[in-house]
């Protein structure tokens, strides 16, 4: 293999067709010159001791064995030849002869494909028979570990696997499509002119999956299953499916999330005698402000992935409770949101703002990473809001000191007050907060650096740069 990857000229010698008589040296190869005959061959060489397959020999270029003693993908050599340093016959198992005698005699094609099969087979023997089979071998070890030295063999392998699994998935998912589109399409029949057919049916056909999947959650829980393994989908299972999302939606309607009753029947069932408490208010407020009657079909992933979303939700619309159902539908964000809605109370706009923003980081706080029911949404909103109106009562207290009053003025007052010399707090808060900075020279900017830093104070009273809590006293210790 050495001998014919450095090779640079045509290994024939003097009997090489392209011989230069005066330098004395065989025809030059080129560079991307392959080596299809078990010798480094010269182009007029190759031709002169090569021929094209006729294209009646089509059962002959079919035999993968023939396809690598070929070049050019039909020219095959004519005689055997010998390798001059060694003295050894090279070349291909098989020759042009061979191929010349199968066509002239009277054989069918299958017949010719026999004999074809058992003439490389006697080469092979006499090639590799038992006085060659130790050398044979060793030059088996040989290319194995060249192989698997090889970067390029790594890669070409790792590429044809990607193939073989990539064209394997493809044929499932099409089995997969093939047999789930009749089923979708007894399912379209049996909600024709169905209230919310548009809503039920509303899907996305994954081409790389073969799968189905339904925008709804309704739809996802009754005959999700039906689409998604389809072998399995008896006519039984269908009629149930299509029954149970039928009577599911229609449930919808009466609780007052769909249909033309949405929200005013909602808005008449928290309206009502009944008593919601604290933290369930602000949630149904929230959503009848924010969401419109499709939000509780599929704005169902606040909290959860898919199915488990699916099933909690389902579990909710069973057990009829609406509160769940709507805390279902609102994300971590949305549900930060009504909090904030909740405990701040002021009509002014700018403090509304700043309020806003204030609630909002309290609840960052308190809020669990992942808030799964209403219990542990109770748990966050109680502490959240405990903190947002100590916050509110540290604030005005604070801003109400004689001492704080009088640094305010001072630094109003002073002649080298400046934007550059502000103080400037920064600092990251353990408990999860931004890093909280101050850089401003107006009266509102202090306003707001003395409550931002109140907060800083109350995590991290080490680092709250005035006046000190000895100053202002013991009534502001937490």
């Amino acid at each position: 293999m050495l001998r014919l990857l450095n090779a640079k000229y045509c290994e024939r010698g003097k009997d090489c067709f392209g011989y230069h008589l005066k330098q004395e040296r065989t025809h030059p190869l080129i560079a991307e010159s392959v080596r299809p005959f078990g010798m480094a061959i010269c182009a007029p060489c190759m031709q002169a001791l090569s021929a094209s397959l006729a294209t009646n020999a089509a059962f002959c270029l079919r035999n993968e064995n023939v396809q690598l003693c070929t070049h050019a993908k039909n020219r095959i050599l004519s005689f055997p030849q010998v390798e001059m340093a060694t003295g050894e016959t090279v070349g291909p198992m098989i020759l042009l002869r061979h191929v010349k005698q199968i066509m002239h005699s009277s054989y069918t094609e299958s017949e010719q494909q026999n004999i074809l099969e058992s003439t490389i087979n006697t080469a092979r023997e006499q090639a590799f028979g038992p006085e060659n089979e130790e050398r044979a071998q060793r030059f088996i070890a040989a290319h194995k570990v060249a192989k698997s030295q090889n970067k390029d063999h790594h890669i070409a392998i790792a590429r044809i696997e990607k193939a073989r699994k990539e064209a394997a998935a493809a044929k499932r998912a099409a089995r997969k499509e093939e047999l789930a589109r009749p089923i979708f399409q007894k399912i379209q029949s049996h909600f024709s002119g169905f209230k919310y057919e548009s809503l039920v049916l509303s899907c996305d056909w994954n081409s790389d999956t073969g799968l189905c999947t339904f925008r709804q959650w309704p739809s996802r829980v009754t005959l999700g299953a039906l689409l998604s393994r389809p072998s399995s989908a008896s006519p039984k299972k269908i009629l149930d499916g299509i029954a149970l999302a039928k009577e599911v939606y229609s449930q919808l309607d009466e609780l007052g999330f769909l249909g033309d009753n949405y929200p005013n029947q909602l808005k008449q069932w928290s309206e009502s005698n009944e008593i919601f408490p604290e933290d369930h208010e602000p949630l149904v407020c929230y959503f009848l402000q924010n969401k419109n009657s499709e939000s509780i079909l599929s704005e169902v992933n606040g909290h959860y992935d898919m199915p488990s979303a699916d099933s909690r939700m389902y579990a909710s619309f069973k057990s009829r409770d609406r509160v769940e159902m709507i805390f279902q539908t609102l994300s971590q964000s949305e549900l930060c949101d009504s909090f904030a809605n909740a405990v701040v109370e002021t009509s002014n706009s700018t403090k509304r703002r700043k309020r806003l923003q204030l609630a909002k980081r309290i609840w960052a706080r308190f809020r669990r990473p992942l808030i799964y029911n209403l219990a542990t949404f109770r748990e966050g909103f109680e502490k959240a809001k405990a903190e947002y109106l100590m916050v509110l009562q540290r604030i005005k207290q604070y801003e109400k000191h004689p001492d704080t009053k009088a640094w305010i003025a001072d630094m109003l007052a002073s002649r080298n007050f400046s934007p550059s010399l502000t103080p400037r707090v920064s600092a990251t808060v353990t408990s999860g907060c931004d890093v909280l900075r101050y850089d401003g020279a107006s009266p509102d900017a202090i306003r707001h650096f003395f409550r931002k830093q109140l907060i800083l104070f109350m995590q991290a009273p080490s680092v709250l740069s005035a006046p000190s809590e000895a100053s202002i006293g013991s009534d502001t210790s937490l």
